[in-house]
């Protein structure tokens, strides 16, 4: 779907696109991490460990806006706990290069895991980000029972921001949409 998700953004005054296959997946699974934006940026260097298998990652996607000094790391994580924790001090290595840089960084994704167990990572919680979401964000199926759902998908932000607001929106995913309204 992620062309005709470019078309719609097109329509919303999203200009510029950023793809994050995840390429372990074999045709014609096009599965990845789509960051669009109404913003010029520089796509960065970042590579999401991931494992060949399903659940071992869905794609990354990181860029700088120099208009706002802003990098944004958007990323699908794994549901495989030991890769899942090689995945968490990538995402911790990037945001403190960011923050090295003096720029402000906005993290968001599929993080597949609750924020509180991301908090009990200690290169995340050293991070000292902000979740932007406490709605839930996946909706009830017999396949996403286990987890309570609050802040599985996410956006984290730095104290650099003042959120204004947020929310989900339904679609058609195992996730709903997660927004925010930074200032």
């Amino acid at each position: 779907k992620k062309d005709e998700i470019i078309e719609e953004m097109k329509k919303k005054g999203f200009e510029y696109f950023s793809w994050g296959a995840a390429k372990h997946y074999e045709s014609p699974l096009d599965i990845g991490t789509l960051f669009a934006s109404k913003y010029a940026f520089e796509e960065l260097n970042f590579t999401l460990p991931m494992e060949s298998h399903y659940g071992g990652g869905g794609g990354a996607v990181a860029v700088y806006i120099p208009e706002k000094n802003l990098s944004v790391l958007a990323v699908h994580l794994s549901l495989d706990e030991g890769e899942l924790s090689k995945q968490v001090k990538a995402v911790s290595s990037f945001v403190k290069r960011q923050e090295d840089k003096n720029r402000r960084v906005v993290l968001m994704g599929d993080f597949n895991v609750e924020e509180k167990k991301l908090d009990s990572s200690k290169d995340f919680e050293e991070l000292g980000l902000r979740g932007a979401n406490k709605k839930k964000t996946s909706p009830d199926i017999d396949v996403l029972k286990p987890f309570d759902f609050e802040s599985v998908d996410n956006i984290f932000y730095d104290s650099s921001f003042k959120l204004k607001k947020s929310g989900v929106v339904d679609g058609y995913s195992d996730h709903k949409l997660v927004w925010a309204d930074l200032v």
